[in-house]
């Protein structure tokens, strides 16, 4: 990583995630192991992010959207790692993230590093095959809920332990 691309320490982001409900993270689980999708994550990292932010937007509230938000599983696809592997993640079909994602950015002044927002639910972060999963385990992956909405500071360098 190029070093004016890694933030200064005293600097700070700012990240907001949504978490799925205990069912709704059993759901995404029991669709995954159906399918023998490997090296899956656990129960406890399972998020959509809302805003991956290089700059501090600290002052949004917590309670800025109604919750649950649903969700629907769209389809699965490929994220490039920067250590040169694969995530492998389920790309989520929501008007209401969206529309998040959009306020935080118009009302907080969040940024945006991608040329586009695509919510998502990674599901490996290490996958080694070249092909996404069927569509049809997608029937099993609707009306998906995230019950909690979470901002925290930007930690730039994470990685998943």
């Amino acid at each position: 990583m190029k070093s004016e691309e890694i933030m200064r320490r005293d600097e700070q982001g700012t990240y907001a995630k949504l978490i799925p409900t205990h069912k709704t993270k059993n759901q995404i689980l029991d669709a995954a192991n159906k399918i023998n999708i490997e090296n899956l994550i656990g129960p406890r990292s399972l998020h959509t992010t809302v805003i991956y932010s290089r700059v501090d937007c600290g002052n949004i509230p917590q309670a800025v959207c109604d919750l649950p938000i649903v969700a629907h599983g769209s389809h699965f696809d490929l994220f490039d790692n920067p250590d040169g592997t694969k995530s492998l993640v389920l790309v989520l079909d929501s008007s209401e993230i969206h529309e998040l994602h959009s306020l935080l950015k118009h009302e907080y002044g969040a940024t945006h590093d991608f040329p586009s927002y695509q919510p998502h639910v990674t599901l490996s972060y290490d996958y080694t095959y070249s092909t996404v999963p069927s569509k049809a385990i997608l029937e099993y992956l609707q009306n998906l809920e995230f019950d909690k909405f979470i901002v925290e500071p930007l930690i730039v360098d994470w990685q998943e332990k």
